[in-house]
């Protein structure tokens, strides 16, 4: 079978670039999994650990505003629980937006395309506004 650099993009990364040219053969397309990842170094993505660090103290702040709402203390706890939820949402979707950014400028798509595989592979669903999926991609210090 011949190797077809624009169903093999299509196939096994994120589509054909109108910038980046497609991979000449399948040696190419391997090898570049073995090179320096450049679209990481272009567009970083925090670890995941800030995400728990931010969820963990917001949990913290919830439960002190549940267990004391009719004081000034709990109501201004529950605001700060509010504020670290809608900084979190403000990051997720800077993040979401880096791995986009990283997919449609790769010279490596074929890596990327094996990243989201993996992430979702190895994902359980996840409770609120989260997808799993996303933050343990974004997470992934690769």
């Amino acid at each position: 079978m011949n190797f077809n650099p624009h169903i093999a993009e299509c196939r096994f990364g994120y589509g054909l670039s109108p910038i980046i040219a497609a991979p000449s053969g399948l040696t190419e397309m391997l090898d570049g999994l073995q090179e320096p990842d450049d679209a990481q170094a272009q567009f970083p993505i925090p670890p995941f650990r800030y995400m728990q660090d931010a969820l963990a103290r917001r949990r913290r702040w919830s439960s002190y505003a549940r267990k004391f709402p009719d004081t000034a203390e709990g109501k201004e706890a529950q605001k700060k629980s509010r504020d670290i939820l809608c900084a979190v949402r403000q990051d997720h979707d800077g993040w979401f937006a880096q791995v986009m950014l990283r997919r449609i400028n790769t010279r490596t798509a074929f890596r990327e395309r094996l990243v989201a595989f993996w992430a979702d592979h190895f994902t359980a669903v996840g409770k609120g506004a989260f997808c799993a999926q996303r933050l343990l991609y974004m997470s992934k210090n690769r």
